[in-house]
């Protein structure tokens, strides 16, 4: 095994480009990471989500075996008139 010393060090900058491809790539495998994650919640809660859908479908079957009552339309209230007094000079009427 040979070592050699480098004599000046040039450091290598990052380019736009590389930082964005980076970028890109760290998002791909961040959603990726999450839809495995979410996989494996799914995985592990499967009694709790067949528990819940045996609950939906028992409160479907009871909903259309017992279906809601119409209710009654309210009856409509209108008020009665209104009376004004009737004035026997001859006076205008005011303009509202």
């Amino acid at each position: 095994i040979y070592l050699e010393e480098v004599a000046t060090l040039t450091p290598t900058g990052v380019t736009f480009t590389e930082r964005i491809a980076d970028a890109f790539g760290g998002g791909w495998d961040a959603f990726v990471g999450f839809v495995q994650g979410l996989v494996i919640a799914l995985v592990y809660l499967w009694p709790v989500v067949l528990i819940v859908i045996a609950v939906i479908a028992a409160l479907r079957f009871w909903r259309k075996r017992h279906p809601k009552a119409p209710k009654a339309p309210k009856p409509i209230h209108t008020p009665p008139p209104a009376e004004y007094a009737v004035k026997s000079d001859n006076e205008p009427k005011p303009k509202y």
